[in-house]
């Protein structure tokens, strides 16, 4: 993976594409031609256009991304690598939620790096209305397995798991969360909880190794089914 070259839109030309080599390292080993995984919160693509390289266009990336300011970015990142045979481009969030319509908060950077469910951020924070989906509802009729998902939220990382749950019971998918525990009791939750879930499924977590993380606050991890073997390398 640390061979493939990827390329983005000029907007993001000071973006630091090498700032998560981990996150980047855990795609290549977890991910074949092939493979399919779902990226909720795709953001401008970076973690969808490295595992679009990973899976070939026999594979398949379902990148959910719900802010239209991303989406433009998206768009225009996987025409730019010409991967747009496999990656297919959910312009939803994902959550617990069966309403259509979720309230969204987006801060006014041109790349919407914070935005969330959630208002409690900043007061700089515009409202819009996007579309929402529960992946217990969206997966089944697909009828696909699924390889690997990679969570970035957030805060609503409960959420997502939650409205997952029949998912993560069926196929036992290896789970890449960025987990902001700054921010989960935003949406009534906690660590102690989303780990609490996720070993009640038979998850077990290792942390990435990384100088960003904070704690608790924030930190990103590789959770796998008791059934896998854990390692990060």
């Amino acid at each position: 993976m640390g061979n493939e070259i990827v390329r983005l839109d000029e907007s993001l030309r000071r973006w630091n594409i090498d700032a998560e080599a981990a996150i980047h390292q855990i795609l290549g080993k977890y991910l074949a031609p092939g493979h399919i995984l779902i990226d909720v919160g795709a953001n401008f693509g970076l973690h969808t256009l490295y595992a679009a390289k990973a899976v070939g266009p026999q594979g398949c990336v379902f990148a959910f991304e719900p802010v239209p300011t991303n989406l433009n970015l998206l768009r225009r990142n996987v025409a730019i690598n010409h991967v747009q045979q496999q990656v297919k481009i959910i312009p939803k969030a994902v959550s617990n939620s069966t309403d259509l319509f979720l309230d969204f908060f987006v801060p006014p950077e041109t790349v919407a790096v914070t935005a969330s469910l959630s208002a409690e951020s900043t007061q700089s924070q515009t409202k819009i209305q996007v579309a929402n989906v529960r992946l217990d509802d969206f997966w089944p009729p697909l009828n696909l397995p699924v390889n690997l998902i990679k969570i970035d939220v957030e805060g609503a990382e409960l959420e997502v798991l939650r409205g997952a749950e029949q998912l993560l019971r069926q196929w036992h998918p290896p789970l890449l969360i960025e987990v902001h525990g700054f921010a989960l009791p935003s949406f009534g939750a906690s660590v102690v909880e989303l780990r609490g879930f996720l070993n009640r499924l038979n998850y077990q977590e290792t942390l990435l190794e990384g100088e960003q993380f904070q704690g608790e606050d924030y930190f990103q991890a590789l959770y796998l089914h008791s059934e896998e073997k854990i390692s990060c390398t």
